[in-house]
């Protein structure tokens, strides 16, 4: 079937919204919408979709997918995409920017994907000029190879193999008090892996999976006035598998691709209250359990698992920018994790070159390590 459809929610080349059953089904062509936008269905909720793909081009702006924008509890398998996936959003004062966008599902709630795969590239770009005051700016956040957004789900042999890329371009002329959200939670396999409880039941499961393609993101912030910026994500959380893990667990998979993180400040104000923290790791950007719902909810570990490629970890400060004492900056690589907060790590291993790199810091730390770049209790 080959298609041409434009809308606005729930926007599929097949179906927009899946209550029922689909299986030996294909779609090609394009797809494009706002929010909840997939190759093959916008929104399947609670159904199941087998031996079905799509090679369609799929465009959008929260929740896009090359196969499904949203898979609510809904199982899919022996399924493939193989058309690249962009998120480019129109931002406004109050959006939220990109979020969620995977190679083969946007966001995975409470649902299961098994034998399949993405082979298409995956793209988030935000390019935006604020002249207005905006207590929060938001950029490209949870994008991965194959789910952008793993919550309370299972993910079990399947791969991604295209590259996967965030950039981030901010640039605004005010004085103002912000929050500001760069390029974040981006892997190779999954953007964020969390474990949430959905009835009493709580899975955040990556298993025998893989991702083989390169992982950039790219964080630019340019002020041209004073501003007090009381926190800052630029290049974050970034993985050669996956980009973000809180209370998931990952066993017995691989990354192989090529990780690089930038994130590139200038301002020519003085900017006050400036805190940075950025990591990156050949399979998983940060990994941390205490984040979390209560006992029972918990178990954060990753095992039988390891990455090959290589890590480069950059930030930059342009040195005509003024800030103030109270900026830091922590700044994490690790050839398998970046950032590990109270998890664990059993029978895994990395063998790629790490490095990080910067100029212009005044006050904050870069830390590297060949396996975990800053095991904070881990």
């Amino acid at each position: 079937m080959n298609v041409a459809i434009t809308g606005d929610s729930s926007v599929g080349g097949l179906v927009g919204y899946n209550y029922g059953s689909i299986s030996n089904s294909h779609v090609t062509g394009s797809v494009s919408g706002e929010n909840d936008v997939g190759g093959l269905v916008g929104f399947n909720d609670y159904g199941n979709i087998s031996r079905s793909y799509a090679t369609a081009s799929v465009s959008g702006i929260e929740k896009v997918g090359g196969l499904i924008g949203v898979n609510a509890g809904g199982l899919v398998s022996n399924s493939y995409a193989t058309g690249n996936v962009d998120s480019i959003p129109t931002l406004s004062s109050d959006s939220f920017g990109a979020v969620a966008t995977g190679g083969l599902v946007g966001v995975n709630y409470g649902g299961f994907i098994k034998n399949s795969y993405a082979s298409g590239n995956v793209t988030s770009t935000v390019d935006f000029a604020y002249d207005e005051s905006a207590q929060s700016i938001y950029g490209a956040s949870k994008v991965g190879g194959l789910v952008g957004s793993n919550l309370g789900s299972l993910i079990e042999n399947s791969y991604a193999s295209g590259n996967v890329s965030s950039t981030v371009d901010f640039s605004y002329d005010l004085e103002a008090e912000n929050t500001v959200y760069g390029a974040n939670k981006v892997g190779g396999l999954v953007g964020l892996n969390v474990s949430v409880p959905i009835d009493n039941v709580a899975l955040g499961l990556i298993s025998n999976s893989h991702a083989s393609g390169s992982v950039l993101s790219n964080f630019n912030l340019n002020v041209s006035d004073a501003a007090i910026i009381f926190d800052l994500e630029g290049a974050n959380k970034v993985g050669g598998l996956v980009g973000s893990s809180l209370i998931g667990i990952t066993n017995s998979s691989h990354a192989t691709g090529a990780v690089e993180a930038n994130t590139q400040i200038e301002s020519y104000g003085v900017v006050s209250n400036f805190d940075i923290n950025s990591y990156a790791g050949g399979l998983l950007g940060n990994h941390e359990s205490n984040f979390g719902y209560g006992d029972g909810f918990s178990v954060s570990a990753v095992a039988n698992s390891y990455a090959t490629g290589s890590v480069r970890h950059f930030i930059g400060i342009d040195e005509n920018s003024s800030y103030s004492n109270e900026y830091t900056l922590l700044g994490a690589s690790g050839g398998l994790i970046g950032m590990l907060s109270d998890g664990a790590v059993f029978n895994s291993h990395a063998a790629g070159a790490v490095s990080i790199d910067g100029y212009g810091i005044n006050d904050g730390s870069f830390v590297v390590g060949g396996l975990v770049g800053f095991n904070n209790k881990g």
